[in-house]
């Protein structure tokens, strides 16, 4: 299969109008990529009793794939990304100039985290051999895109109530909604890197903190050094009393994993009990507190993204005595 692509026009419009040209000069040629450096869209040129239609789809069809084979994907056919944060960027900024009804940064970084998390409860949730759910076939009614995405996040508040409340939805509109399910269908979110997930994640709540109260991430490096300097213990309590976004907690985190995991072949335990371990160790001696609900929120769903810890996660005013915070806080 052959395809055009078109990368001299800066904008999506215009992209998209010298795109169809070339693709309508070529007849043997049925798929067309614009790409500008930051944004792109595939075309499709498809005939509809003999006029030409477009129609722009989610993905390109991989070597030996059919193009009505795009979003059908097996569990075990999922792919390890290797660059999260050029994927997510991708997205960020289509929906920053393409999505209806959600321009603000925080809005955007809330949905991402919704769609996110349907993904990752369908990764988790899929047998090796079955289709995911999660999903934008070619040809696919926008309406059963939607609906089967927002019945998995249906059954993601109710597996995640303590992240999410009842009232979240999925409110980007059909067609970005189809884009970022696009974008993210051929992956396999679950089995990426750590770092990578952070760097990805931090593509979305990063522009979100930087706004009229000067809310900023603290440079990963110098995290992970301060982490270092502390070098935490397992059975040591980790408590951030501004956790903002989490950075602090996950580095310290898979810094006292490492220390499990070495420990665990020390031992010979086996992967099940360090399995356990962690999650013991997430659970009960890491806490994070922050007075703002959104980045409160944002570090739940980030500590669940990563292997939990998330029940250690309150939105209070650590500046505040103990004694004016609600009463489920009382672990210090």
């Amino acid at each position: 299969m052959r395809i055009v692509v078109e990368c001299k026009q800066p904008n999506r419009s215009d992209g998209l109008k010298q795109l169809s040209i070339y693709l309508n000069l070529i007849p043997s040629v049925e798929i067309g990529v614009w790409f500008n450096g930051k944004d792109h869209l595939y075309l499709r040129k498809a005939f509809d009793d003999g006029r030409i239609t477009w129609k722009e789809i989610p993905d390109i069809p991989k070597h030996g794939e059919r193009v009505a084979d795009i979003g059908l994907y097996k569990r075990k056919d999922l792919q390890t990304p290797n660059n999260l944060k050029v994927v997510f960027n991708d997205i960020r900024n289509h929906l920053a100039g393409s999505a209806t009804g959600i321009t603000r940064d925080e809005a955007i970084a809330q949905q991402i985290i919704n769609i996110l998390f349907c993904k990752l409860y369908d990764e988790i949730n899929t047998a090796p051999d079955e289709n995911v759910k999660f999903r934008a076939g070619i040809d696919e009614d926008k309406i059963d895109v939607r609906t089967r995405i927002e019945n998995l996040f249906t059954k993601v508040k109710q597996d995640y109530d303590d992240v999410f409340d009842e009232e979240d939805s999925i409110k980007l509109d059909d067609d970005s909604l189809i884009y970022v399910v696009g974008e993210l269908q051929k992956y396999c979110i679950i089995s990426a890197e750590r770092d990578a997930l952070g760097d990805a994640f931090e593509v979305f709540i990063g522009p979100a903190l930087r706004g009229g109260e000067g809310q900023f991430f603290t440079p990963r490096n110098v995290v992970k050094m301060v982490v270092r300097i502390l070098d935490p213990d397992p059975g040591e309590y980790v408590i951030d009393p501004a956790c903002g976004s989490g950075g602090f907690l996950i580095v310290a985190l898979e810094y006292v994993w490492d220390k499990i995991e070495e420990e665990g072949k020390r031992k010979n335990w086996s992967q099940e009990l360090i399995v356990q371990k962690k999650k013991d160790i997430s659970n009960k001696y890491f806490f994070g507190i922050d007075k703002d609900s959104f980045l409160a929120k944002v570090t739940k769903a980030y500590m669940a993204i990563i292997g939990d810890g998330r029940g250690g996660v309150f939105c209070e005013n650590s500046l505040f005595s103990p004694l004016d915070w609600q009463k489920r806080l009382s672990i210090v």
